[in-house]
């Protein structure tokens, strides 16, 4: 599912950035170009970022982005 669609990144794009290390929201701004647009995704991320850190399995919950 795309996250970002100004940027064209997807949930798996997301996922693997994160699971490379990327785990802060400059980090994946910085790697992906997500929030620099409208901004829509950032609560996403953010989200995914937060379940991540929990431990729980954000690719498995994913929430529909209203655009």
């Amino acid at each position: 599912m795309y996250i970002c669609v100004c940027r064209a990144v997807t949930d798996r794009k997301l996922q693997q950035a994160i699971d490379q290390g990327t785990n802060s929201i400059h980090g994946l701004r910085d790697e992906l170009g997500i929030i620099q647009d409208c901004g829509k995704c950032g609560c996403y991320v953010r989200d995914m970022l937060q379940k991540i850190q929990n431990g729980s399995n954000p690719t498995t919950e994913i929430e529909k982005v209203a655009f």
